[in-house]
C-alpha cells in the first residue's frame, strides 16, 4: 500500500496498492499463478491425494500417496484454466476442471484412478 493517510488511530486510507504474489489480482479473480491454486491435498478412507495443475498449466495431475502412482487427469495444450476438488459427504473427490470454454469432471477419482496411465 502507497500514498496512504491517517485517518484515525486505527485506519489508513491508501490511494495505491501493488499486487505481488496476491492471491487474488486487482479485479478480484484468482491469481493462477500463485502456487496456492496449483496444489490440492485430501485424504480419504483409503488414500491420500496431491492433485496439481504442471507443466505449465498443462496437464492436471493426481498421485496417490500410499503408493506414488501418478495419473494425468486432463490434459490441454492450451492450459487449462482452472479446476476445482470437491470432497462429498461420502468421502468420495470430483474433480472438475475447466478445458477452455468447456469443463470436464470425474465424479469419483478413486473409482477412475488405475484405470487412467501410469505419468512419467
Amino acid at each position: 500500500m502507497r500514498n496512504c493517510v491517517k485517518k484515525n488511530a486505527v485506519l489508513h486510507v491508501c490511494n495505491d496498492a501493488e499486487f505481488r504474489e496476491s492471491l487474488y489480482s486487482e479485479s478480484g479473480f484468482k491469481n493462477l499463478g500463485h502456487y496456492a491454486w496449483l496444489i490440492r491435498w485430501f485424504r480419504t478412507e483409503h488414500s491420500a491425494y496431491l492433485i496439481v495443475l504442471e507443466d505449465n498449466l498443462r496437464n492436471l495431475t493426481a498421485t496417490r500417496l500410499t503408493d506414488g502412482k501418478k495419473v494425468v487427469l486432463f490434459h490441454r495444450s492450451f492450459g487449462i484454466a482452472d479446476f476445482t476438488v470437491k470432497q462429498t459427504d461420502a468421502g468420495k473427490l470430483k474433480v472438475m476442471a475447466k478445458l477452455g470454454f468447456s469443463g470436464k469432471k470425474i465424479d469419483d477419482l478413486a473409482a477412475v484412478f488405475d484405470s487412467l496411465p501410469i505419468y512419467k
